[in-house]
């Protein structure tokens, strides 16, 4: 039975050493030169064939920069003009060996050489021929050329200072160790009595493994050797792939060897790399007293070792092992051993029965272990009055180094507004499984990295540990160590590039083209129907490796990253869509038609697509929706779109009139020290009290949301005031003619039409206002001229 398992790897480490960048920063001046190699560890028989440049963005980077190569390693001669670029390889791999070998990842780093600084580089690996993505747990079989594409992206952000970049990789992958080895001897008995004599025996063997495998007879009794019908020692035998083998044996006497009684035995022990050895059984032999020589050498001793087995361990269980030095005197016949908890001082006192060299220990509790080891022979000899004195030299009693022994590891975790699901502990070599999930509700997404560290060292993702976004997943492939787990829920609620946003005039802006002078068209959750608001809120441009597609039953997609909000028109709420628990196939929404009419269509399929794209986020004053791809959503991280509950018609519920009538508010001068009044009065953040007593939102939140520093810049003049638009339904729209400076008072006109008028309606605070009333400027603003029926 095959009780370990070891890997070997192909491993391609990429190593950029020297490497300079040709950059013309006049800033700086400074020119910098990249020059790299990687190098292919031989496991097997996996050798490059070729390596080509295939082609880059850097003007100077061309095909006389081809990589060198001799077996299996590479040198990259790399030299650009540029601070981002990107070069493309074609790399062609042959597996000339007799297994698969199994694709296990391609993880690069970097660093700036005496710098704190940190360049970018990323790499992708892919099929050319096919141009699919290399993924852990792909084959490469036997006899199989593969053409690998490895593009690398470098990125460079300039600081002072002569740089050298140092960049590493690796390429590995691992053989399909799968199957065993299983073996049997008969008969169990035989005669070697009289000088040369062999007894002959049947060996059958069973090879379950994908390829041949070679393997090794030893006899476990030192004056028995195995030979052929010749007398010629066997040393190997092959076995071939998926079958069963009978072999022919033989038994006899080594010259020399001293027998004190008639009877011995010896085991027949099958030796093969990576499985631990297979003891055939005991065989039983005649043989003849030698009366001429008397054996007093006491059995020598050596290499004693403790260790827990890396191929299904049990708790509590650990193997002793050591070694015969000599190779002549009387066979062994039991092994004393005495094991010492050094952490408790607890002693075992153990005897093998037998001359194994190996014995198993059950029932340990969590300490730090050593044992000593001697042996007893035919002729009595013992080392066991040597314990006394037992080294880890060899001896005729050894001792093994003192090794902490633990089976079962802590597993903690470091979250903010994340839950995690998953045992607190771990058995050790096992692989272990959880699951992260948002404990933020609508306001928060999954992290796009995470930090594992095991004995506090970090683990890298998709080598030791995967984790998964879309689903929280988080695998750790094999545990030797206590671990934690560190994450922080993202806040991403955003629109991918490229989305349509309605204006005020029925035109249309794409997300990443909207500014704070442009009037938008969102829905009035106070009056009911569509009204007109300047953005409060344009989030920077950020970048995301995943988003949701979401296809609806009208034939319309909406493209989102994060906890971004849609209105469910059965729910009556805001419900975030990138949470599988609010908003699934089969949910209706609201959408506004193109005569400003609700119009309600369901979702018909969700996808995630697995790629970078930029993404944006905006919000409006007061009501902070905006109709992006004409559907009303919001952002899953603000406050106002979830105070209260809504109606029918998409209003905001009798709570709020209720809360209003309270007038319990929090007051700007309590935060100012965060974030400007334009976000705190153009939000409603006064009304944020209401959740805010009752323990549902605390100011950390606040802050988090309104952080100032990733929103785009706000118009400035050139004395860099603040400058916001302000209109009237009189007004052209969408023009800079109406700009003006923050805190400035605006004063507001006559009507072109005086005839039935009764005020301009504020749309950012909803009150009515006459002609000669001033207004301070803290936002952007909109009014409409109202006029009795």
């Amino acid at each position: 039975m095959m009780k370990n398992k070891k890997n070997y790897f192909l491993v391609i480490i990429v190593s950029l050493l020297f490497c300079t960048i040709s950059i013309g920063y006049a800033l700086y001046g400074k020119t910098l030169t990249l020059n790299g190699n990687v190098l292919v560890k031989e496991a097997g028989k996996l050798e490059i064939i070729s390596a080509n440049i295939i082609e880059s963005e850097c003007s100077n980077l061309t095909s006389y920069n081809n990589p060198t190569w001799d077996k299996l390693h590479i040198v990259f001669n790399i030299n650009s003009d540029k601070t981002n670029f990107t070069a493309t390889y074609l790399i062609t791999v042959a597996n000339n060996s007799l297994w698969d070998y199994t694709y296990t990842g391609f993880p690069i780093s970097a660093s700036i050489q005496g710098y704190d600084y940190i360049p970018v580089v990323t790499s992708s690996i892919t099929y050319s021929a096919t141009g699919n993505i290399l993924q852990n747990g792909d084959l490469i079989k036997s006899g199989q050329e593969i053409i690998i594409k490895l593009q690398m992206t470098f990125s460079i952000d300039r600081t002072q200072g002569d740089l050298t970049f140092v960049v590493d990789g690796d390429f590995s992958a691992s053989v399909d160790n799968s199957g065993g080895l299983t073996a049997g001897i008969t008969p169990k008995n035989g005669n070697l009595k009289g000088e040369g004599t062999i007894a002959g025996f049947t060996l059958s063997v069973i090879n379950t493994f994908k390829y041949r495998r070679t393997f090794s007879l030893s006899s476990s009794n030192e004056n028995i050797e195995i030979v052929d019908i010749n007398g010629n020692v066997i040393k190997d035998l092959v076995i071939e792939a998926s079958s069963e083998s009978s072999y022919t044996i033989y038994l006899r006497v080594k010259e020399g060897s001293i027998f004190l009684t008639d009877k011995t035995t010896t085991n027949i022990i099958i030796s093969s790399s990576m499985i631990d050895p297979i003891d055939t059984g005991t065989i039983d032999l005649d043989v003849d007293i030698d009366i001429t020589a008397t054996d007093h050498e006491k059995p020598v001793v050596g290499n004693v070792n403790i260790a827990i087995s890396t191929n299904n361990p049990i708790e509590g269980e650990a193997t002793i092992s050591w070694t015969r030095i000599d190779t002549g005197g009387s066979p062994i016949t039991n092994y004393n051993i005495t094991l010492v908890n050094s952490s408790t001082g607890e002693i075992q006192y153990l005897e093998t029965g037998n001359a194994i060299t190996s014995y198993v220990v059950s029932n340990l509790s969590e300490g730090d272990y050593y044992a000593s080891v001697s042996g007893v022979d035919e002729a009595g000899n013992s080392g066991s009055s040597d314990c006394v004195n037992a080294s880890t030299n060899d001896g005729y009693c050894s001792m093994s180094n003192t090794i902490p022994l633990k089976w079962r590891f802590n597993i903690t975790t470091s979250l903010n507004k994340l839950t995690f699901s998953g045992a607190n502990s771990a058995l050790i070599y096992s692989k272990y499984e959880g699951v992260l999930s948002v404990s933020g509700g609508g306001a928060y997404s999954l992290p796009e990295t995470i930090t594992v560290t095991m004995s506090g060292i970090n683990l890298v993702n998709g080598t030791d540990y995967t984790y998964d976004v879309a689903s929280g997943s988080v695998v750790i492939n094999k545990i030797t160590g206590d671990v934690n787990i560190e994450a922080e829920a993202g806040n991403a609620s955003c629109l991918v590039e490229g989305t349509k946003i309605r204006l005020a005039n029925g035109e249309y802006k794409n997300v990443e083209d909207v500014n704070y002078n442009d009037l938008l068209l969102v829905y009035d959750h106070e009056n009911g129907g569509l009204t007109y608001e300047y953005p409060i809120w344009i989030e920077l441009e950020k970048r995301a490796n995943y988003y949701q597609k979401t296809t609806f039953s009208d034939g319309s997609i909406l493209e989102t990253v994060g906890a971004h909000n849609i209105f469910n028109i059965d729910k009556l709420k805001y419900v975030n869509i990138n949470n599988p628990s609010e908003f699934k196939i089969g949910d209706r929404v609201a959408k506004i038609d193109n005569n400003g009419n609700i119009k309600v269509v369901s979702a018909i399929k969700i996808e995630y697509i697995y790629k970078e794209v930029k993404y944006y986020h905006i919000a409006s004053t007061r009501y902070y929706n905006v109709l992006a791809n004409d559907f009303i959503t919001t952002d899953g991280l603000e406050i106002s779109s979830f105070l209260y509950s809504y109606n029918k018609d998409i209003t905001w519920g009798i709570e709020r009139d209720n809360y209003l009538s309270t007038n319990d508010f929090f007051k700007y001068e309590d935060w100012k020290m965060f974030f400007p009044e334009y976000l705190f009065k153009g939000l409603r953040m006064e009304e944020a009290k209401n959740i805010y007593n009752h323990g549902l939102l605390d100011a950390n939140h606040i802050i988090d949301i309104l952080d100032i520093n990733n929103t785009k810049p706000l118009i400035k003049d050139e004395n860099n005031n603040t400058l916001w638009m302000v209109t009237t339904s009189d007004d052209t729209l969408n023009t800079d003619n109406y700009l003006y400076k923050q805190n400035d008072y605006y004063t507001l006109k006559e009507p072109i039409n005086k005839e039935n008028f009764i005020g301009w309606l504020n749309t950012s605070d909803n009150k009515l206002y006459y002609p000669g009333d001033t207004i301070r400027v803290i936002y952007g603003m909109h009014f409409i001229a109202k006029y009795t029926k």
